[in-house]
């Protein structure tokens, strides 16, 4: 399942950048929520990656990439000790996502990339059957309130003679998602924060 909004269309479209990551992050709260409330939640695993982590960069690397389990076998204990969610610092890539899946169905590597792949042991309890599980595990997700711009509207914007030239940089972006290349990474960032445009980001777009 593919949720768009993540890549964001800069300022060409109805909602602003982070109106966008906000309505997509909003739906995917919305999909597990429905699925942990459904009988088949005690056999259910949802992998969550973002698309195209080296189209930009953080502070730290280009190819960091965000990935999220949910699922009733998954760690729920934080570092702290407490419930609330688990945060794994294994080094894993996509490859190691698709070899988990193939265990998880009893299915053989489809290469060996994911043959070699090491899989996401770090994020799982000990628990192979669902008579193992306990409420807590078993406990249905609930989304929280989106944030107060989530229907932020580019028309809403305070039209500066800045975000006038970010509308006109997202128009004559090309259109449809990985094609804009890193030129929409400097226009999401101006649009949606008041700091510098970070030293790496320039770099990008500037090749």
């Amino acid at each position: 399942m593919v949720l768009p909004e993540d890549h964001t269309t800069g300022l060409s479209a109805t909602f602003t950048p982070r109106a966008e990551v906000a309505q997509n992050d909003a739906a995917l709260g919305d999909i597990i929520s429905a699925l942990s409330h459904f009988s088949y939640w005690s056999s259910t695993a949802v992998f969550v990656v973002e698309d195209d982590s080296q189209d930009g960069v953080d502070h730290v690397d280009g190819h960091r990439n965000v990935l999220l389990v949910a699922s009733p076998y998954t760690r729920h204990v934080s570092a702290n000790g407490k419930f609330g969610g688990y945060i794994g610092h294994q080094r894993y890539d996509q490859a190691s996502v698709i070899r988990t899946m193939e265990l998880i169905l009893g299915l053989p590597a489809l290469s060996s990339y994911d043959q070699n792949a090491r899989p996401l042991y770090d994020l799982f309890q000990n628990k192979d059957q669902a008579s193992q599980l306990t409420s807590a595990d078993l406990k249905p997700f609930n989304p929280v309130a989106g944030p107060s711009f989530i229907n932020e509207r580019v028309a809403d914007l305070p039209q500066t003679a800045a975000t006038k030239a970010l509308e006109r940089q997202s128009q004559a972006m090309p259109k449809g998602e990985d094609t804009q290349g890193p030129i929409l990474e400097q226009i999401d960032w101006q649009a949606s924060t008041n700091r510098p445009i970070p030293p790496a980001l320039k770099q990008e777009v500037a090749k």
